[in-house]
């Protein structure tokens, strides 16, 4: 006597079908198109019995060695359109004993082997159980028995002791092929199954659903029920859908609609909260030269960005900044470059408009001389003309915000060896920079005179000079070469320094703690 099988589809919704055997695992969308068993000579057909109830009818292995038993099933093809599966529910009503099948599909190089996850256990399980395998890059269709398609078979390794018999079949088949498009004809990838509606049918449950590429998606719908003329649309947040394609009946080949592709029309409205301002960097140089970019992005209420949108950018000081281009158009990626200059020092916020629409979003620029820290050797651009000379003097910046002048050579390489580390600025940050003073001397460097006064001389912190009284003292200090290590101070920058406490013993200087101690023109200038 026949036993009632209770089945729920993915929709919920009870259905009932008299089986013999185990109760089903899954109600997949089709039966298997064809079924053929090898005998070892001749195919033998099996396809109606695969879609019947009727217990024991299907034959699904034997014998193994020379001309082994085979059984072949696919989901065939409709105009040399192949139909792709990729699970096989069996309802195993004899179960076989001790023998074993390999899985196999048709490649362009053979037959191949199918990583199939087989829980029949080569159909010695009893009961409805399924094999299940990733569809093949390689999957070739062909033909069996004259009969086109995608084939998957199980070929008998090892032989049966108790042959395995089958009532009935059901595969996951993908019978639907769609390609998705925007209203500019570009593909839309990146779909998932909710993004497609099934419906004006009895089921439009998606079974499977997979993405193929280039906008094109595969779906596994019901043969099954009574009403299989379906209708498909695609939907996307923030996009408008176009018309549904009816799929007409879904029968076990394929429906390729992919030549009359779904339509999906962006949202092409600006949204002010989810468009951006961005800027790069956040701290420029008020030298009216130094720029930095600002990045507008144009993006609809879903975050899509829109490209074609006219954006302008507006800055809070007006005509204090220079910005450049007036307006942009934003390119693909939704964005609008411009770039941002000043001779003014502050604060700037920016804001932008996209087609007539105020961004929330806004940034602020620091015009400052932030760039430039304590420390700093700068001179002007080298203006590229020889006969001018204004654009060599280096000149030190100290954390006063003031700039400090070398007299000359000499007492800049009493502190730096070269002038790898002089930093170019424009003529407008340099005039922001009063001069503070001239540099003097490192202290414990050298000795210094000037020529109308015999008196050497030691250096201090701050410019302050010591008199060393007496050759032995500055031999004592300086060592042997003594008189090797003094330099002359022009008079005219004799009046930068001052002078201190005889040195008088040995013990009142010591030029190389000295040195070591004070060495940067902030610690010399009391700075630091």
């Amino acid at each position: 006597m026949k036993k009632e099988i209770f089945i729920f589809t993915l929709l919920s919704v009870l259905i009932i079908f008299p089986f013999n055997g185990a109760l089903a695992i899954d109600y997949l969308n089709a039966y298997p198109e064809y079924v053929y068993y090898w005998d070892g000579t001749a195919y033998v057909p099996e396809t109606g019995d695969a879609q019947s109830e009727q217990a024991g009818d299907v034959y699904l292995g034997k014998t193994a060695g020379i001309g082994p038993n085979i059984l072949y099933v696919s989901m065939g093809a409709r105009d040399f359109v192949y139909t792709y599966f990729d699970k096989l529910h069996v309802n195993v009503t004899t179960a076989g004993e001790y023998g074993e099948v390999i899985w196999e599909y048709l490649s362009d190089s053979g037959w191949k082997s199918l990583d199939a996850t087989d829980d029949t256990a080569s159909f010695t399980n009893a009961g409805w159980n399924e094999i299940t395998w990733d569809i093949p890059d390689d999957w070739m269709g062909s033909a069996i028995n004259s009969k086109l398609g995608f084939w998957a078979r199980a070929r008998t390794t090892t032989s049966y002791g108790t042959i395995p018999l089958a009532g009935q079949m059901e595969v996951r088949a993908y019978n639907l092929k769609v390609k998705v498009v925007d209203s500019s004809e570009n593909v839309v990838p990146g779909l998932a199954a909710e993004n497609f509606s099934i419906s004006q049918c009895s089921d439009p449950t998606i079974y499977a659903f997979r993405e193929i590429g280039d906008g094109v998606y595969e779906f596994a719908l019901q043969t099954k029920a009574d009403d299989i003329n379906c209708s498909v649309n695609a939907s996307k947040a923030g996009w408008t859908a176009g018309e549904a394609k009816a799929t007409g009946d879904m029968l076990n080949y394929v429906t390729d609609l992919t030549g009359d592709p779904l339509v999906l029309s962006p949202d092409v409205a600006v949204s002010a909260s989810v468009s951006t301002v961005s800027a790069s960097p956040l701290t420029v140089a008020p030298d009216g030269e130094s720029e930095s970019t600002i990045t507008v992005t144009v993006r609809n209420s879903s975050g899509d960005l829109l490209s074609g949108k006219t954006v302008t950018l507006t800055s809070s000081r007006g005509s204090n900044d220079q910005i450049s281009p007036s307006q942009a158009v934003s390119d693909e990626l939704g964005q609008a470059a411009f770039k941002i200059k000043s001779s003014s020092p502050g604060q700037s916020v920016l804001a932008a408009t996209a087609e007539g629409v105020m961004l929330d979003q806004s940034v602020s620029i620091s015009f400052s001389m932030g760039e430039l820290v304590p420390g700093t050797l700068v001179k002007l651009y080298d203006d590229q003309d020889p006969s001018t000379t204004h654009d060599s003097a280096v000149y030190y910046y100290a954390s006063d915000n003031k700039r400090y002048v070398f007299p000359n050579d000499k007492i800049y390489f009493s502190w730096y060896e070269d002038f790898f580390a002089v930093t170019e600025i424009s003529q407008d940050l340099m005039s922001q920079m009063t001069i503070g003073g001239n540099v003097t001397y490192r202290p414990g460097y050298k000795m210094v005179k000037i020529q109308t006064d015999p008196k050497v001389y030691a250096v201090e912190q701050g410019g302050v000079l010591r008199w060393i009284k007496t050759e032995e003292l500055a031999q004592a200090l300086y060592g042997a070469a003594w008189n090797t290590l003094i330099e002359d101070v022009p008079d005219s920058f004799w009046v930068n320094y001052s002078f201190g406490d005889d040195i008088t013993a040995v013990s009142d200087f010591d030029p190389d703690a000295l040195y070591d101690s004070i060495d940067t023109i902030d610690k010399n200038l009391g700075l630091e």
